[in-house]
């Protein structure tokens, strides 16, 4: 059991931004479905697919919850660097085991969507 928290726990760390999340729980909704579950008990009644979706939501109330809620913008990223974190986004090394892959467009909404909350 302590391992398979672990494993949820870092895939919930790897996935915690929510835009990403609400992009993403479509192509893990098993995962997603046990980390909302985690978060929120009703949720054991529902359907993989019903506490997956739902799990975007317990995540961002976690977050804001925690004090973490926080955008780019937030952190003081120019809009004018937002380009170059697109471009730089996939030379990272371990992006391919998120549960989606994304291609440049994608990374491009998902940084544009994730710049101010």
């Amino acid at each position: 059991m302590i391992s398979t928290t672990l494993n949820l726990i870092y895939f919930w760390m790897r996935c915690s931004n929510p835009e990403i999340n609400r992009w993403t729980w479509e192509s893990a909704i098993s995962k997603y479905a046990t980390v909302g579950r985690l978060f929120n008990t009703e949720l054991k009644n529902q359907s993989d697919e019903v506490a997956a979706e739902r799990a975007c939501d317990e995540m961002d109330d976690f977050i804001k919850k925690i004090g973490l809620w926080i955008s780019l913008e937030d952190k003081d990223v120019s809009e004018s660097d937002l380009k170059a974190i697109v471009d730089d986004s996939m030379n990272i090394p371990n992006y391919t085991f998120h549960p989606k892959l994304a291609d440049l467009k994608d990374i491009d909404e998902l940084v544009k969507k994730s710049y101010r909350k």
